[in-house]
């Protein structure tokens, strides 16, 4: 019977659950610097800091330096290690900034992966939201909305991550929908799973918003990360790849607010 009941508790464990939604003010952590007109904004997949290299988080965190608002997916919650100290809390603090950890999914009863936001200016209300799942495991996504002020403006940031099995097209359509839906000036930042042939983001950019990072990236093949704005404006773009830290490219874009 003994055996029976942990069986259970493991197996009951072991599931995959969504975290659902949350909803507050402001990062954790300083963000010590004051938001201008132009500001620099990045998108990291960092593969749950198991990289090659021993010091991936360190190495991660210097990758970012010259971002002042950073958003990264797969990121570990380290719940059982790390003194709890979530990887985007340890990216941050690495650069003595402040940051969002947003928990997709629970395992053995506490947060596991999900997205983050690093960022050196203050932030304002941010939420939480889930993204439709499947019945495959692992289809636990979300999508972190936050309200960054930009002088007497304030820039609607989005971090995501898209599931790339089957609750990848009603994922990608709730993404999609949601960014036409909020007024610009408004960022994306995500890994999506799709390229630039797919329907759902060829439809996005019909609308008027931006590929940012798109000739910066001109002939790589099998891009999955976005940047995509609308109601900004493009000052220059580029990327960095380092396959010790991720098998994704870290991209960057310098955004202006429009008068």
């Amino acid at each position: 019977m003994l055996i029976l009941v942990l069986l259970f508790v493991i197996s009951d464990g072991w599931q995959r659950r969504s975290t659902g939604g949350e909803t507050g003010t402001g990062l954790q952590g300083d963000a010590p610097a004051v938001a201008s007109r132009r500001f620099r904004v990045g998108v990291f997949n960092i593969q749950g800091g198991v990289g090659k290299s021993d010091d991936a988080i360190n190495r991660i965190g210097q990758a970012l330096l010259a971002t002042d608002v950073a958003g990264l997916v797969e990121v570990r919650a380290n719940a059982w290690s790390f003194g709890g100290r979530d990887q985007a809390r340890q990216i941050a603090e690495s650069l003595q900034r402040g940051w969002i950890f947003a928990p997709a999914e629970r395992r053995f009863w506490a947060p596991a992966g999900g997205n983050g936001l690093v960022s050196r200016f203050p932030v304002g209300r941010w939420t939480r939201l889930p993204l439709p799942e499947a019945f495959d495991p692992g289809s636990q996504r979300n999508i972190l909305l936050v309200d960054l002020p930009i002088g007497d403006r304030a820039v609607r940031v989005m971090v995501t991550h898209v599931d790339r099995g089957d609750a990848h097209d009603r994922q990608l359509h709730a993404v999609t929908q949601l960014f036409e839906s909020v007024a610009g000036p408004a960022v994306l930042l995500g890994d999506l799973n799709a390229g630039p042939s797919d329907p759902l983001v060829q439809s996005l950019l019909r609308t008027g918003a931006e590929d940012v990072i798109g000739r910066a990236t001109a002939g790589s093949k099998g891009r999955v990360d976005w940047i995509i704005t609308k109601g900004l404006k493009t000052v220059t773009s580029g990327h960095s790849s380092d396959p010790a830290l991720s098998d994704h490219h870290f991209f960057w874009a310098d955004l202006e607010l429009l008068p």
